[in-house]
């Protein structure tokens, strides 16, 4: 499409799935877009309020290269579900997405937004787009929409954060994949001892690095990796751009940036229909007797229930996983009586201790079609641990029908 056309409404009925644009492309359609978007910007009415400074589409430089790195699109990773921009400034990298078809939520905190989220919400306007914006702030522990992001964009955002570990745990309940960008260091202040063999990060004055009381932590790339593997992330790639050889904190010219791609090991083996017990977001799913989360698992008591979506085809099996350690096991066996929506399921059966286990069942058919199910689970007995009241039944994490 040529730079100087009109950009037209943004709306979901653009595209029936997101478009698939080859390598190479998604700079060289970014940067259309941007310019189309200049001129939007030029029509929009402001008062007293400035657009963000910075060009967030020229992201795609450095994840063009991650994907290609990785062998993949930018389909492979947003499919046809669900994506977030999250810091997203004026948008313009969520109203892009959006253009070539993806459904976007366009998330950030107006307190510490450039502009107050004026500029994105003007441009919504403009744009007569479908966009939906999420106020939240991660950084204070407040809450996501309650969903699986297919990837969301974490670009810019994570030295700005008091806590990057609390936010990077959350994004990795809620993304499969994400790609994130912070500055790095590799050099203290002084630029003469060196700190990139260590996972380590350097906590910023006030005013040390661009005058901005916002900037927090500056991670070495070794202590970026081992952050991102402690709060649930596989890295699938990091580049590094600007000052590559000599980065240090807080200096203009020592300013270096990392970005990476992620996959979420949390939600790695989650399948778009199944309920994660312990993942807080799936908690509507789950009756009211179930234990608080612990350690990505829940309890159950006695008898227990959950809802699932129903199958969709006939040969879609129930399958469920969980954990069984020693102690409950200690008496000998532990047998769990199942149901379906009223029919009854063969009986699990959990003999060995300090495992996961994992089970599927055949499905009766007349469930074929429906729109939710709801599985029933008793144990025929329980386990209190050493100085708790609560009893214990079994220990799951994973419960999908496909």
């Amino acid at each position: 499409m040529a730079a100087n056309r009109n950009l037209r409404t943004i709306t979901h009925m653009d595209a029936a799935a997101p478009r698939r644009l080859a390598t190479g492309e998604l700079v060289r359609e970014a940067l259309a877009f941007r310019d189309r978007l200049d001129a939007v910007k030029a029509r929009v009415r402001r008062e007293a309020w400035n657009w963000y400074p910075y060009g967030s589409l020229n992201n795609f430089f450095p994840i063009e290269k991650l994907l290609a790195g990785a062998g993949w699109d930018l389909y492979d990773l947003t499919g046809s579900g669900p994506v977030a921009d999250i810091g997203c400034a004026d948008g313009e990298l969520a109203f892009f997405l959006e253009s070539l078809g993806c459904q976007v939520a366009a998330i950030d905190q107006p307190s510490t937004s450039h502009n107050g989220m004026r500029g994105l919400r003007a441009l919504k306007s403009a744009l007569r787009s479908s966009l939906e914006i999420v106020e939240t702030d991660l950084d204070a522990g407040q809450a996501l929409p309650p969903r699986i992001y297919s990837v969301v964009f974490f670009l810019g955002v994570l030295y700005h954060l008091k806590n990057p570990f609390l936010a990077l745990e959350t994004l990795a309940r809620h993304a499969r994949y994400c790609f994130v960008s912070t500055r790095i260091t590799a050099l203290a202040p002084d630029r003469r001892a060196r700190l990139e063999p260590w996972p380590v990060a350097y906590l910023l004055g006030e005013r040390e690095a661009n005058n901005d009381p916002t900037n927090y932590w500056i991670f070495t790339e070794n202590g970026l990796r081992r952050l991102l593997d402690r709060a649930g992330w596989d890295v699938c790639g990091l580049v590094q751009t600007g000052n590559t050889s000599s980065p240090d904190p807080s200096s203009a010219q020592g300013d270096g940036r990392a970005f990476g791609l992620l996959r979420s090991r949390r939600l790695r083996d989650v399948g778009p229909r199944a309920v994660d017990a312990g993942n807080p977001i799936f908690a509507a799913r789950l009756g009211p007797a179930w234990h608080p989360i612990e350690n990505g698992f829940r309890w159950m008591p006695r008898r227990a229930t959950l809802h699932l979506p129903g199958p969709q085809a006939p040969e879609e099996r129930l399958y469920l996983r969980g954990y069984a350690p020693a102690m409950q096991l200690r008496g000998g066996p532990v047998r769990l009586s199942l149901s379906i929506a009223g029919h009854a399921l063969p009986p699990v059966v959990l003999t060995e201790p300090e495992s996961e286990f994992a089970f599927d069942f055949a499905l009766p058919p007349d469930l074929v079609g429906r729109p939710a199910v709801e599985v029933t689970i008793e144990a025929d007995r329980t386990f209190t641990p050493p100085g708790e009241q609560r009893e214990l039944g079994a220990a799951f994490g994973i419960f999908e029908i496909a």
